[in-house]
């Protein structure tokens, strides 16, 4: 992990991880590499990075990796600069976020039963798939995650599958601290969607900023980093059934006193959350560091 302060970004690292069938750790490195550099490059005096981060950056911003039980990382598609190139090509459309594109944040990855890897970039607002076709991985956009209003931007940061359908997860800072009501949303698409436009469907909405999602027994599980019925002070885990027509069934909150969750997992029949996301050990008097909190649904 780096530090880009202050040209950049604070960090670059993984920001999500899955395990395939065959028991290989994916994972998705955070930003991307124009993507990083354009910020380096608006800069006066333009930031020149150590050879060190400069070769880190090259080599993994952006990128799908994968880490078996033996033998080095690989990387295995460059979403982010793939994702930078699209949004580049796009930031003038009138779908485009006002006055974000260029911009690829790949965040949130999930490894399906039939070998494909799914990631949400959270700077695009994209779902993309990669799979190995002929010893080769491709990428292919499967769909666009639209702003709910204008003004705002999607940020989708989670992905769950339950039969064909994908769950999305959205973060849209700039719609929940910028209305009265919760504003995030969750989608969904068929994973055998041939238009990126229209795949996504709006399944549920009237959530604080989602930062993680994972189905357990039959239901939609998101964590949200904050709420505004705690002034923004914590953040909470939210169960939504799936119903058997597909609709989203009556939420109920798991837990509402956690402190800027993440992601979530399920051991069993037992939810497990990144509590604390932000908060490194020794960071401050009070913070414990990152935590892994195991829930009850």
């Amino acid at each position: 992990m780096a530090m880009l302060r202050p040209e950049g970004p604070e960090v670059l690292g993984v920001a999500g991880i899955d395990l395939t069938d065959e028991g290989e750790l994916v994972g998705i490195m955070m930003f991307s590499d124009p993507g990083i550099r354009s910020r380096f490059t608006a800069t006066n005096p333009p930031y020149v990075p150590a050879a060190g981060l400069d070769a880190a950056i090259t080599g993994y911003a952006g990128r799908l990796i994968s880490v078996g039980d033996s033998g080095p990382m690989r990387v295995l598609a460059d979403v982010g600069g793939e994702s930078y190139a699209w949004t580049t090509k796009n930031k003038d459309q009138s779908w485009a976020p006002d006055g974000q594109f260029p911009d690829s944040n790949p965040y949130g990855v999930l490894a399906d039963t039939e070998g494909r890897i799914w990631v949400a970039d959270a700077g695009a607002n994209t779902i993309v798939l990669v799979q190995e076709q002929g010893g080769k991985y491709t990428q292919k956009l499967v769909a666009y995650i639209p702003n709910p209003v204008t003004g705002s931007d999607a940020v989708p940061t989670c992905l769950a599958r339950q039969g064909d359908w994908m769950y999305i997860g959205t973060l849209d800072f700039a719609g929940n601290f910028g209305g009265a009501e919760p504003a995030s949303i969750v989608f969904r698409i068929n994973v055998n969607a041939t238009d990126p436009f229209t795949a996504a469907e709006v399944w549920a909405g009237g959530f604080d900023p989602i930062t993680g999602c994972a189905i357990i027994n039959g239901s939609l599980y998101v964590s949200e980093w904050a709420t505004k019925a705690t002034k923004y002070e914590f953040g909470a885990v939210v169960r939504i059934p799936i119903k058997s027509d597909g609709s989203a069934g009556t939420r109920r909150v798991i837990a509402d006193d956690l402190v800027q969750p993440a992601d979530i997992a399920a051991l069993g029949n037992r939810i497990l959350v990144v509590n604390h996301s932000i908060s490194p050990a020794g960071s401050g008097p009070g913070e414990p560091g990152g935590q892994i909190v195991r829930l009850f649904g």
